[in-house]
């Protein structure tokens, strides 16, 4: 009898011990994923300069009709979803005249935290287009989607919406 009691301990410590395991091990996977974070404004004034000059990159290649690099920038999931080739790049992407000169402001960003050193930004800004036959010069509204990853020091861009801008605006406003 006393040989049945301790097998049952033994038992009982063994099953102790596995659903603890089993307790952590599921905290480890749950915790593992990659999570995105809510937006926040970016108030960085070198994360801006930063972001912005991303953009403009993006601006002085649109203007240069540069196919390639253009390719290069262009977020993969973008460039997926649209089908973009070489061929057909440009109708998805704005049309600039090359005799003018272009520059991008940047007005309002926010930052999304995606993990691994990644980081989303999506921005509201001014494309401005300086012509050199007029003493005009006009701005539109324009948006932006940049990819930023810190440890390849590596960035993707893709044209974006006020929708998207909007919709991640409102979800920072509710944190």
């Amino acid at each position: 009898m006393n040989g049945v009691y301790i097998s049952k301990k033994i038992l009982i410590a063994f099953g102790v011990i596995v659903a603890a395991l089993l307790f952590i091990l599921l905290q480890i996977i749950e915790n593992s994923g990659t999570s995105i974070s809510r937006p926040t404004i970016v108030t960085d004034a070198s994360r801006f300069f930063t972001v912005s000059g991303c953009v403009n990159k993006y601006i002085t290649y649109l203007q240069s009709e540069s196919t390639e690099e253009l390719l290069t920038i262009l977020t993969p999931q973008y460039v997926e979803d649209n089908s973009i080739t070489e061929q057909n790049i440009y109708t998805f992407l704005d049309q600039l005249p090359t005799i003018n000169n272009y520059t991008f402001s940047a007005r309002e960003m926010y930052q999304i935290d995606l993990g691994d050193d990644i980081y989303r930004y999506e921005i509201y800004g001014w494309i401005t287009e300086d012509s050199f036959n007029s003493m005009n010069t006009n701005k539109r509204d324009t948006y932006y989607s940049v990819t930023l990853n810190e440890q390849m020091l590596t960035f993707s861009i893709n044209p974006s919406t006020s929708e998207i801008f909007e919709e991640v605006k409102n979800e920072q406003a509710t944190n």
